[in-house]
């Protein structure tokens, strides 16, 4: 299936026009504030703040359901709003989360739970919650590969994955001294994650092969994003205020933003929807753009990296 899709994604190109700008979203855990802006710096929009939210830690987007998603530490709730922020609801209660991740042909979310030491999923409007695996008490972010059919999650010195029903549970990477967050490249096969002790942006293959530290010097890393299409790896260092990208191998490292207090969750607004449409082999039109795009990027990577 993979070989015919990256084939499609090349005729597909040919035939559209596009653009490869992204909208990057972080949430603020002092500041008690969701907000997004264009990878380009521009129109950068406040888009959930005050009290009822103290302790924001990661956030998941939407965009066909036209809806964002959060968890909140302190009080125990993943909650939703629409794009513009508008129409808060708490859908979870319960859950001591740091991190969460959408499969939206399943019409799921997935969450671990850090001081119970579980993996859990239910459904987009919070019903039909079910645990499908327990883990580590140290469990933090999460993120899907649903083209594979793969969770992965982080548990403070190690990368662990299992099956999207939670079987077949096995690590991937050990040894680290804090990893905060993660973010997976199906199409790469590659898991990149921040260790915020350390200070380093870090990646591996799949199997846990060829580790290779990117980026060193790094100011207290928290949240990572991974863009397939752009080429990109994206993360916030919270000692410093800024979010930041570098190429996938981290030469090139710029700031995108500065100034931004606290950051500590990130998510690229397309991820969810183009992983969504990468595990499904009759892709939606109005999400062929994407995928297309990914396919061509795909193609220009591994022809350099097998120079």
């Amino acid at each position: 299936m993979l070989s015919y899709l990256k084939y499609m994604f090349v005729l597909l190109l040919l035939l559209l026009p596009y653009s490869t700008a992204i909208t990057l979203y972080w949430t603020d855990n002092v500041d008690e504030r969701i907000e997004r802006i264009n990878d380009d710096g521009s129109n950068r929009q406040l888009l959930l703040s005050g009290g009822s939210f103290p302790n924001l830690q990661d956030v998941a987007v939407d965009t066909i359901g036209n809806k964002f998603y959060w968890v909140d530490f302190t009080t125990d709730q993943i909650a939703r709003a629409n794009l513009d922020g508008s129409g808060v609801e708490v859908i979870i209660n319960g859950a001591h989360s740091l991190g969460l991740s959408l499969d939206l042909n399943g019409g799921k979310i997935y969450w671990s739970e850090f001081s119970n030491g579980l993996l859990r999923r239910s459904n987009l409007d919070g019903s039909g919650a079910e645990t499908i695996l327990n883990v580590s008490t140290s469990a933090r972010k999460t993120d899907l590969d649903l083209l594979n059919g793969k969770i992965y999650w982080s548990e403070e010195t190690q990368i662990r994955r299992a099956n999207l029903d939670g079987s077949g549970a096995e690590t991937v990477v050990s040894g680290l001294s804090l990893s905060r967050d993660l973010s997976v490249d199906p199409l790469g096969e590659k898991v990149y994650w921040t260790d915020h002790s350390a200070g380093l942006l870090q990646r591996a293959n799949y199997d846990g092969s060829g580790l290779q530290t990117l980026v060193t010097g790094l100011a207290a890393p928290a949240g990572v994003e991974v863009d397939i299409i752009g080429g990109k790896v994206y993360w916030v260092e919270r000692d410093t205020d800024r979010l930041r990208r570098a190429n996938l191998d981290g030469t090139s490292v710029e700031d995108v933003l500065t100034g931004i207090t606290h950051p500590i969750g990130l998510t690229i607004e397309s991820k969810a929807e183009f992983q969504a449409n990468l595990a499904n082999p009759v892709p939606e039109p109005h999400s062929v753009l994407l995928i297309s795009l990914a396919g061509l990027f795909y193609f220009f990577r591994r022809g350099n990296e097998s120079r």
